[in-house]
């Protein structure tokens, strides 16, 4: 007989209490040990242990379950505000204790990176779908790729340059941008 995994109830009540401990810490800038997580969240460290094989694992998760609330997708029916505005928060993000914890991340600890990447890819994509929809945009562009454009910039300029990238470079980054997905005229 299979066994069934509960959605909800105290496996569900243990994870949230975890991830919440692991966002509140990471936000103060405070270590995240096991130790210090099943102290802040009243879950048992025997529970961590059978849960998540190292901090990293549940450092990972808090972040990339934050990422959603605090990359929010706009809709204000222009690409060019659309992606200014997202380009934005991401930086913000990605400056943040939350997100510079997401990055110092070791890519060996990152068993889902792929998987991850694709759904920020795909959810990152609507702001140009929706463009395209409008007709501001052409239609028939890869847009993962697009996206990988657009947001290669602000990851670039934190993680190799030292330095975020301002606002005016995100202005003109994404007039860039958008002129790429402009439609090709066609000779009469």
């Amino acid at each position: 007989m299979a066994t069934v995994k509960r959605p909800g109830g105290r496996t569900a009540r243990n994870r949230d209490a975890v991830l919440a401990a692991a966002r509140a810490l990471l936000e103060q800038g405070r270590e995240v040990t096991l130790q210090v997580l099943a102290a802040e969240s009243g879950v048992h460290l025997s529970t961590l242990y059978r849960n998540w094989s190292a901090e990293e694992d549940i450092i990972r998760e808090a972040a990339l379950a934050a990422s959603d609330s605090n990359l929010p997708l706009p809709d204000t029916g222009r690409l060019s505000t659309d992606l200014t505005r997202f380009l934005l928060k991401l930086r913000d993000y990605v400056r943040s204790p939350l997100g510079r914890a997401l990055l110092s991340i070791p890519l060996s600890a990152t068993a889902n990176r792929a998987d991850y990447w694709a759904g920020r890819l795909r959810r990152a994509a609507i702001l140009f779908e929706r463009a395209a929809r409008r007709g501001e945009i052409r239609d028939n562009t890869e847009w993962s790729s697009v996206v990988v454009a657009a947001i290669s910039p602000i990851y670039f300029h934190e993680m190799v340059v030292g330095t975020s990238m301002t606002n005016q470079q995100i202005r003109r980054h994404v007039d860039l941008i958008i002129v790429a997905c402009r439609p090709v005229a066609r000779d009469s």
